[in-house]
């Protein structure tokens, strides 16, 4: 067996790619942010009740 191709491989590319897309949303959220405030506070209060 190739060793890119074991679990721990396939589980830390996941990871980084899970890093990834919470980067991207985070970027997203930052941009809707700038563009629309109304659209903001609906993401904090989303984002609140995630946190807390």
């Amino acid at each position: 067996m190739h060793c890119l191709e074991t679990p721990f491989y396939q589980t830390q590319k996941d990871n980084s790619k899970h890093k990834n897309s919470q980067k991207a949303l985070m970027a997203k959220m930052l941009a809707v942010i700038k563009t629309n405030l109304h659209s903001a506070y609906h993401c904090i209060e989303v984002l609140r009740h995630i946190i807390i």
